[in-house]
């Protein structure tokens, strides 16, 4: 007996991810069909990484032109799309991500071009989301129950926003919100060990070249590095992460400055698709005028600042809540998996620092996410993530949190 809860102790969290695992993974692979074989963003990762394949820079336009129009002709012709309107189109958009998210469709396709074989990566990178938020919650959060950590993980993973934009309609989102977590997850306090410390590193400066957003986390990463191994730590974690970008960019550079222009201009416009600025900006014209999206995501970011130096905010919710103005509050283009980067973010930082705030966000996300599922419509999408958002925001400024009922399953606990 006392073997097996030894057992017990050493390999129970491994089988709870392995439990996570499945149970994230079954219901995408089995319970939800995809809307359709044929998917727009699909094919555009697909196009990307078909170029890179082929050995084509995807940011060249005049690299490869026989196979840019035997793309364009097979959607355009084939399948009898009105969209993309052009070759050019079809070129601004299969080359719309960064290099690191080229290579990486363009692994896939090397092994298996076919739209069901980049679904199931998908599925697989959103299933070890889950795994991820277990391990977070676990030891991030500071949870002494496995079923409770398991529960919350799931819930995370299976949410009704994650599924649909995700499942439903195939995105590689969830990847970003994989390396996230995992950079968080690694950043346990007082484990001063040099492979650590080099496996932040690693996934950092992978969070940044996938899709950006690994940048707000450098601060809480540099910072953790000095903590764990003084000056020593700080200079080889940052050594790393600026090597490992350069080497993934250099290459593209002459062309990064081009796609942040064009990305960030259709991106920052007037707000379509899931914006949450949509309905206030129906209500209120003026918003348009003073740059609302833009002040907001300013302000709250100095706001949140100022939390960090007065000691009442970590680093860590610094970056998850920069990250989650950057994709929810400034960009007011993308669909709901954009924002579901950025929720996704805040709710697992704000739970490292305080279990309860994450708790509450999840609740709240979780709520969302079965409008979002059920309900349909970009801008009913929006406008829920926009509710959610707003009850977040002032019970976490009024402090409701600290007669929150489930506060007391996870304890409380502090991190950078």
């Amino acid at each position: 007996m006392e073997t097996a809860r030894r057992i017990a102790r050493r390999y129970g969290d491994v089988a709870v991810c392995l439990a996570v695992f499945f149970v994230c993974y079954l219901p995408r692979d089995r319970v939800f069909p995809p809307a359709n074989q044929w998917v727009i963003d699909l094919e555009i990762y697909r196009a990307g990484g078909e170029l890179v394949a082929k050995g084509i820079n995807p940011y060249d336009y005049a690299r490869g032109k026989a196979v840019r129009d035997e793309i364009y002709t097979f959607h355009r012709k084939t399948l009898g799309w009105g969209f993309p309107t052009s070759v050019d189109m079809w070129n601004y958009y299969a080359s719309g991500n960064l290099p690191l998210n080229l290579w990486f469709f363009g692994l896939i396709y090397k092994i298996n071009p076919s739209p069901t074989a980049f679904r199931a990566v998908f599925h697989v990178a959103d299933a070890l989301v889950g795994v991820l938020a277990f391990l977070l919650i676990r030891f991030r959060w500071g949870s002494s129950s496995r079923r409770a950590a398991f529960l919350l993980a799931v819930l995370l993973s299976l949410n009704g926003a994650f599924l649909k934009w995700g499942t439903t309609y195939p995105e590689d989102k969830g990847i970003e919100t994989l390396l996230f977590f995992a950079t968080l997850a690694l950043m346990v306090p007082n484990r001063n060990s040099w492979p650590r410390l080099v496996g932040v590193a690693v996934l950092a400066a992978a969070a940044i070249s996938f899709k950006m957003l690994g940048i707000f986390l450098v601060p809480a990463v540099l910072v953790w590095a000095y903590r764990e191994r003084g000056r020593r730590g700080l200079i080889v974690v940052a050594a790393v992460v600026g090597g490992l970008c350069l080497a993934v960019n250099a290459a593209y550079l002459p062309w990064m400055l081009k796609l942040w222009r064009d990305r960030m201009g259709s991106n920052t416009g007037g707000p379509i698709h899931c914006s949450i600025w949509i309905l206030p900006y129906g209500w209120w014209p003026w918003l348009a005028k003073i740059k609302a999206p833009a002040t907001l995501s300013l302000l709250g970011t100095a706001v949140a600042a100022v939390q960090v130096y007065r000691r009442k905010l970590s680093l860590e919710v610094f970056g998850g809540i920069v990250t989650y103005l950057f994709c929810v509050v400034y960009l007011v283009g993308g669909s709901i998996d954009r924002v579901t980067m950025g929720v996704m973010a805040i709710v697992a930082t704000l739970g490292i620092q305080r279990p309860s705030w994450g708790l509450l966000t999840l609740a709240l996300w979780t709520a969302a996410g079965v409008g979002i599922y059920f309900v349909g419509g970009e801008d009913t999408e929006g406008m829920l993530v926009l509710y959610a958002s707003i009850i977040a925001f002032f019970a976490l400024v009024t402090g409701t949190l600290k007669t929150w009922p489930f506060a007391p399953a996870l304890p409380h606990h502090t991190s950078s």
